[in-house]
């Protein structure tokens, strides 16, 4: 049987729908930055998370001595800002990503 009847198309074991097929130059390069993007928007947003300070004393919360209501600090505030932000773009283009994907 040949392999274009497979739906395989000469590509080792990678079907039509997993390779991905671009018309033009142009759109190779904005999935590379895109993916460029993406893998660096990630790490932002990790170094973002790990940043924040610690909210639960883990069992101590059970017996009431946790703080229930504390205020944020200025920084703590202006953290959550960040990685709201970072958390957002990273979303925006996995979005994009997407949408090329199935464009090509």
């Amino acid at each position: 049987m040949p392999l274009a009847s497979q739906g395989l198309e000469g590509e080792a074991g990678l079907s039509k729908l997993e390779r991905p097929c671009y018309n033009t130059a142009v759109m190779a390069a904005l999935h590379l930055l895109l993916g460029f993007l993406q893998f660096t928007l990630s790490i932002a947003l990790v170094v973002a998370v790990l940043l924040h300070t610690a909210k639960g004393e883990g069992l101590a919360a059970i017996g009431g001595s946790a703080q229930l209501f504390g205020s944020q600090k200025g920084v703590e505030a202006g953290l959550n800002r960040v990685t709201s932000v970072i958390a957002g773009l990273w979303f925006a283009v996995a979005i994009a990503m997407a949408l090329l994907a199935r464009a090509s």
